[in-house]
């Protein structure tokens, strides 16, 4: 980011530095050859663009700059800022980030050679021909001013374009009105009328409301005139009220909060279109940390920017993403005026490190939450922008950072086997290939190849004749019923994992995997019967609905069944007696799921060691899958989304529970054996060179 570097950039606003220092825009009296030139070279530069140096700058954004005073903090003569003052009605300085979106929607609405973008140094913009219309995307950081822009950019279609609409669509009265979008739209208005010697002056019509400004009058006989412009905002609760709205600009202000967000959004493309050439521009923009599910709406649009028409960017704000494209990004680093210089040039490295400040504070305090907000209000990637707060139970920081470091240690990733499983002469062995691909996004598309295959993330221990004890490990399953099915948002994910024993600091770590949808139930069957017997021929546990009836009937058929664990007795209602009146598999109430979250969530912050720094390890830090600290990252509870490793986990808490309440009499202790491994005496242990429990983890 910061590809260059910008100079003398107050020039720009120079007509704004006229008006602040002297109280007017001209002192040349109205109708004289002066102000007649002076207003006409402004509407030049507001329509052109204007230069300064090797700076140039579009007509929209000189406008805003210079005639769209916003609500801004003064600074003293020492450039510190009037912390204790009100804010002031100020003019928008330079930043970087405006520099970038107002030449991102000039290129979007009309194109331009890609020799032009490339001198033009846009943040993340592709350097190549821009031929076909675009619409925007953006999601951005909390106090970036995106509001202001917007209504600017509004305003200027109601002052330069007779007849034009401009649009602002809102979930919520609040986004527009209060302190919302139209409220500024408004103190433009007033600005523009007020203060340009009637040059700009737009009479309103007699019905004029904050949710509708229409550039007319009427004369002696009653007959409309005026430039008869519009801005209008309307509350969209109903995707269906968006039709039938063809403005020349439309946008969708706070984006993450509204519901069927790409249902609208549908609508509306198709208004602003004629045959294949698109008639007006549709800007969507949402900040971090949007509470609840209606934030995945502006998530899919934003990373899927070239599905909805939509300008694309190259995504370098997410390291090792570069090559993937999606909308714009505002990372915090870049909206914090204490870390830009008078020309609007970004101290990245400290605004970095004040952000770190700020974060290590929320993270000292009780509610985790708390830093979960700050990160998803101030984020400096896109996918910290895009988690879950009030309806995500889990420590989605801890996940991100997880996260983070897991991707950027391809050494780690690499040391993950991917594979298939198959039976041998006397055993059931694994073939690792490279013909096989796991599934490491989440959500994943309906058109991916979701076959999915076996991950083995440690091997099972050994006792030194080469056997594994069963009792040591149990698979639990999330599966999917139907195998053709329109919607393939549902995979089937099994899991190995290790039961909890006294004196055995892996207990209770997941080992491997198989995760997919593959043409045929019968394969994901059979991948989960080859996962247990990898482990010794460990207990299969799964739910009962949603497709663990097809694989009790499988086991059944197979003569496997002593293979499917038994209902945990936490959820029996009656007295038993023998295994003769106990259920197969698990049958989960809603209530149960919850409860099976929480112990997830309390299972991944338990901590199991100290690192050699001596900072807590806990459960998060040993998951190896990068979709499943997706999913905790990404989590909300609602029933019709499929989070199938987390499903999967909630199967595993009451298994692991279930253990501890009444473990198999024969496994009660450690082996000297297993012992011996963990004081570092077996390096074959858990399948690698590991001496310690810091070899186990995700290295920073």
């Amino acid at each position: 980011m910061g590809l260059r570097t910008f100079t003398n950039t107050r020039l720009l606003s120079e007509a704004a530095n006229d008006f602040i220092r002297y109280g007017y825009y001209t002192k040349a009296p109205k109708g004289t050859p002066e102000y007649k030139s002076y207003w006409a070279e402004q509407k030049r530069r507001c329509k052109q663009g204007y230069s300064v140096g090797d700076v140039s700058i579009t007509g929209r954004h000189y406008f805003y700059l210079n005639f769209c005073p916003i609500k801004k903090t003064e600074k003293k003569k020492d450039g510190s800022w009037n912390v204790m003052s009100a804010k002031k009605l100020l003019f928008p300085s330079f930043w970087e980030i405006d520099y970038n979106w107002w030449w991102a929607k000039e290129i979007a609405m009309f194109g331009m050679t890609k020799e032009d973008v490339q001198i033009l140094g846009i943040d993340g913009l592709p350097i190549k021909d821009y031929t076909d219309a675009k619409h925007l995307s953006c999601l951005k950081t909390r106090r970036a001013g995106f509001s202001y822009k917007e209504a600017a950019d509004g305003v200027w279609n109601y002052n330069f374009v007779p007849g034009s609409k401009s649009y602002f669509f809102a979930s919520k009265d609040d986004y527009l009105t209060k302190d919302g979008i139209l409220n500024k739209v408004t103190t433009y208005l007033d600005h523009l009328n007020g203060n340009t010697q009637n040059f700009w002056r737009r009479n309103r019509m007699v019905k004029d409301t904050m949710m509708l400004r229409r550039a007319s009058y009427l004369d002696t006989r009653k007959n409309e005139k005026g430039y008869k412009s519009e801005i209008l905002g309307v509350i969209i609760d109903d995707p269906d009220k968006v039709r039938g709205k063809d403005g020349i600009k439309i946008t969708y202000e706070e984006a993450g909060s509204f519901k069927n967000l790409k249902a609208a959004l549908a609508i509306s493309v198709p208004s602003v279109r004629d045959g294949a050439t698109i008639t007006g521009q549709i800007s969507v923009f949402g900040t971090g940390g949007e509470e609840g599910p209606d934030i995945e709406g502006l998530e899919d649009i934003f990373l899927a920017p070239e599905e909805y028409d939509m300008l694309a960017f190259n995504n370098i704000w997410e390291e090792g993403m570069e090559e993937t494209v999606c909308g714009y990004f505002v990372p915090c680093t870049h909206a914090n005026q204490d870390f830009m210089d008078g020309d609007g040039n970004v101290d990245v490295q400290g605004a970095l490190e004040y952000d770190e400040t700020e974060r290590a504070k929320k993270k000292r305090l009780r509610d985790p939450k708390e830093l979960d907000r700050r990160i998803a209000e101030f984020p400096r990637t896109p996918s910290e922008a895009l988690q879950r707060i009030s309806a995500n139970i889990f420590p989605v920081a801890q996940a991100q950072a997880c996260l983070r470091r897991l991707e950027k240690n391809q050494a780690m990733l690499a040391s993950v086997m991917h594979g298939v499983l198959y039976q041998g002469d006397k055993e059931v062995e694994f073939r690792p290939t490279d013909s096989v691909r796991p599934i490491h996004q989440f959500p994943h598309k309906n058109d991916d190849d979701l076959t999915g295959c076996v991950s083995i993330f440690f091997q099972p221990q050994k006792d030194y004749l080469g056997r594994v004890n069963p009792e040591h490990y149990f698979v639990s399953v999330d599966p999917f019923y139907k195998e053709q099915a329109e919607d393939r948002t549902s995979l089937w994910s099994a899991s190995v994992w290790k039961h909890k024993f006294k004196g055995d600091p892996y207990g209770g770590i997941k080992m491997a995997t198989f995760v997919g949808r593959p043409a045929q139930l019968s394969t994901a069957y059979r991948n989960t019967v080859l996962l247990s017997g990898l482990f010794g021929g460990c207990k299969i546990q799964s739910e009962i609905a949603g497709g663990g009836q097809g694989l009790y009937d499988y086991l059944k058929t197979k003569k496997l069944l002593h293979l499917a664990a038994f209902q945990p007795l936490l959820f029996s209602t009656k007295e038993v007696n023998s295994e003769k009146n106990r259920s197969y598999f698990m049958n989960l109430s809603t209530d149960d799921k919850k409860n099976g979250l929480s112990y997830y969530a309390e299972h991944l912050m338990e901590q199991i060691g100290i690192n050699e720094q001596g900072q807590p390890i806990y459960y998060i830090d040993m998951i190896r899958d990068p979709a499943e600290l997706r999913e905790i990252i990404k989590f909300n509870p609602d029933p019709k989304k499929n989070f199938d490793r987390i499903s999967d986990a909630i199967v595993a808490m009451y298994t692991m529970r279930e253990f501890q309440q009444s473990p198999p009499s024969s496994s009660t202790e450690v082996s000297s054996f297993l012992l011996n491994a963990v004081q570092g005496g077996d390096e074959k242990y858990m399948g690698g060179d590991y001496n310690s429990l810091d070899d186990l983890l995700v290295p920073d």
